[in-house]
């Protein structure tokens, strides 16, 4: 069951000693929307997820959040998976990452080649230019969908009672986050300021060290090209 924010809030008073006076709960409720941003921003993967994306057609150019692609939500792509065709249910060919400088070396007409038949082959995409991709070849097919996976814009929520929009692994990290930004309220007093910093590097210190748990976790498979 998702940890609710009333739970975070909750262990925030504690942790403040305050009892909904000098922090209300619609502070913290607002310091825990903002926990989530700051560590999507660090930890892609604590809303990250997986959809069908309807390709625009005639162009290789790409964009996630476009009007009609089905994915409203995303804040970059971290990879195009496989070829679903017409059909968000259909199972088509796999699709890998290729460096552009590869394609505009062996095939310099590739943003013009169309398949209405087997879909993407490859896709191309710049980590700097997190929304938008290049599929090769691209479709004139009016409803071409591919899978992707996506780092999602957190849901912002507006009632404790509301679940918290990240992965469970990150109620420690957002807790942390809320009593530094509760504390920063009251910097101007040294022990309040040394506190928010305390808390923050906590923060950034649950997130460092779950970035390498994931690290050590993953499967290595030195004849996948990743991105």
């Amino acid at each position: 069951m998702a940890t609710l924010c009333s739970a975070i809030i909750s262990k925030a008073h504690t942790l403040l000693q305050d009892n909904n006076v000098r922090w209300p709960d619609t502070e913290l409720l607002d310091w825990i929307n903002e926990a989530f941003k700051a560590i999507t921003l660090v930890r892609p993967d604590a809303t990250m997820k997986t959809g069908a994306f309807k390709l625009t057609t005639g162009t290789s150019k790409q964009k996630l959040n476009t009007s009609g692609s089905l994915i409203t939500d995303a804040i970059r792509l971290r990879s195009v998976v496989r070829n679903l065709g017409v059909l968000t249910t259909d199972t088509g060919r796999a699709i890998r990452p290729e460096p552009q400088r590869v394609l505009d070396d062996q095939i310099p007409t590739w943003h013009s080649q169309v398949d209405n038949t087997n879909g993407v082959q490859f896709y191309v995409h710049d980590p700097l230019n997190p929304l938008v991709f290049y599929v090769y070849p691209h479709t004139s097919v009016a409803a071409w969908h591919v899978e992707v996976v996506y780092t999602a814009e957190p849901v912002t929520v507006t009632s404790s009672s509301d679940a918290i929009s990240v992965d469970e692994a990150y109620v420690p990290a957002v807790l942390d986050y809320v009593c530094y930004r509760a504390y920063s309220k009251d910097a101007e007093y040294t022990a309040n300021a040394a506190l928010a910093q305390g808390y923050y590097q906590r923060f950034m210190g649950n997130l460092q060290v779950g970035g390498q748990s994931a690290a050590a976790s993953t499967v290595v498979d030195s004849g996948k090209v990743t991105v």
